[in-house]
């Protein structure tokens, strides 16, 4: 049974591989395969774009009507907080990854049972469950 449920170390670098590496190679039209600090630097311009079209339609005003200050405000502001956003999170992303690895380094013992790639049958793993209800007296120990 155990036999099943091994697999190899090419497929477990495979998985390893797909889980952690960006799966769609990068495009233009599809902001998914972006960077996280583009990704939410573009959603903070287009938010900004947002807000001067309303802002505009809201003061009974053309769009144009001051366009290049407005778009540059939203571009240096909402676009750079996003970038600068997307750039922390990256950043803590990391940090939080070295801070665990460096636990785990420390603490090897509790991380014993996630050392077996190879695999286990689920009698291994899962506990048995044997429900008690209030409507079988009678089997209740």
């Amino acid at each position: 049974m155990s036999e099943v449920s091994r697999i190899s170390d090419e497929e477990y670098a495979r998985r390893e591989s797909y889980l952690r590496d960006p799966i769609l190679p990068f495009t233009w039209f599809n902001p998914y395969t972006w960077a996280p600090h583009y990704r939410l630097s573009s959603a903070g311009l287009g938010m900004g774009l947002l807000l001067i079209y309303n802002y505009n339609r809201f003061m009974k005003r053309p769009f144009t009507v001051s366009l290049v200050p407005q778009f540059a405000v939203a571009m240096v502001s909402l676009g750079g907080v996003g970038f600068f956003w997307g750039k922390f999170q990256a950043h803590y992303r990391k940090l939080e990854a070295a801070y665990v690895d460096h636990y785990m380094n420390l603490h090897p013992e509790y991380y014993d049972q996630f050392k077996d790639r190879a695999g286990r049958p689920y009698s291994q793993i899962l506990e048995p469950w044997y429900p008690r209800r209030g409507y079988y007296p009678k089997f209740d120990e």
